[in-house]
Parts: structure tokens; C-alpha cells; sequence
């Protein structure tokens, strides 16, 4: 999917996000961090921070974008990881 289209691989990655958060009854504002690999770091930092900031609106989770060079499935582009905490009220 998108093999080319960051932007796509992105919010479509969110939107996983999101169904994952939802199936176990978590909501974004439990959300305390990300970790984002990306490919290409350097020419996909600006479309990553400004689709995550819109993902989050007002909540801001800590955020790690790191670099990957040669990830597990070759047309992947971005990928995350998240870290909920479930005291916290949304």
C-alpha cells in the first residue's frame, strides 16, 4: 500500500494506531509516546511531525523519530510504536 507515498504509509499507519487503541478501549490522550522509524528521515521529517501534530491535536505524546535504513518489509516507509498508559483519564 503507497509503496511510494510517505504521506499515505503515515496516516494510514495512524489510523491502525488508532483501531489498535480502540480495540483494547484506550484513547490517544492515554497516549504518552511515540517512537517513529522512518525511512529517509532527513526528506520525510517535516510530513511526519506535521501528520503526527495533526493526529494529536492538543496532546503532545513524547516523540522519537529515529532512521532506518533497510526495515523488515522492503515497501514499508514508516512504521511506530506507542506507548499508552492506562491510569491516565483521557
Amino acid at each position: 500500500m503507497g509503496a511510494d507515498d510517505f504521506a499515505l504509509q503515515v496516516r494510514t499507519m495512524l489510523g491502525n494506531l488508532d483501531r489498535v487503541l480502540k480495540r483494547f478501549g484506550v484513547g490517544r490522550g492515554q497516549m504518552v509516546e511515540t517512537t517513529v522509524p522512518v525511512r529517509n528521515p532527513r526528506g520525510n521529517f517535516d510530513t511526519a511531525a506535521r501528520l503526527h501534530a495533526e493526529c494529536f491535536g492538543g496532546h503532545r505524546p513524547t516523540s522519537t523519530v529515529m532512521g532506518v535504513s533497510d526495515p523488515a518489509l522492503p515497501d514499508r516507509l514508516v512504521e511506530t510504536g506507542a506507548l499508552v498508559r492506562l491510569d491516565v483519564k483521557p
